[in-house]
């Protein structure tokens, strides 16, 4: 499975939209193709980058499984304060679509953070 960084950034803004001390088992679905076990990879990727703390149970065959996202942490939130900007992630991801369409997510937080500096100062 490829990381699908729309996703990603989905479910950050999602978690991040949710009030405080509530912990989200549902995510509002970006698009129809998107399967349960691909959701529940992505927020596991995003605990292990330390973007969000969450409970992923796989499950034992397709739908099954099931997720609880407890909050977005320091790190997720600094990355969100940049990469929440449409026009910021849309540059960015032209920029990694140019490039190959694969980067690491320590690249993609320079990349965000490059253009959001840019964006901020007009550039």
């Amino acid at each position: 499975m490829k990381r699908d960084w729309e996703l990603i950034r989905g479910i950050l803004l999602q978690a991040e939209a949710a009030p405080a001390g509530t912990h989200l088992q549902v995510l509002e679905a970006e698009n129809d193709k998107t399967t349960l076990a691909e959701v529940l990879e992505h927020i596991q990727l995003l605990v292990d980058a330390n973007l969000l703390e969450a409970t992923v149970v796989p499950g034992g065959g397709p739908g099954q499984g099931g997720f609880i996202i407890h909050r977005v942490t320091w790190q997720g939130h600094d990355f969100l304060n940049e990469a929440k900007n449409d026009a910021v992630w849309k540059k960015v991801m032209n920029q990694v679509k140019e490039k190959g369409g694969s980067v690491s997510m320590m690249v993609l937080k320079e990349m965000v953070s490059t253009v959001f500096k840019a964006y901020l100062s007009g550039g």
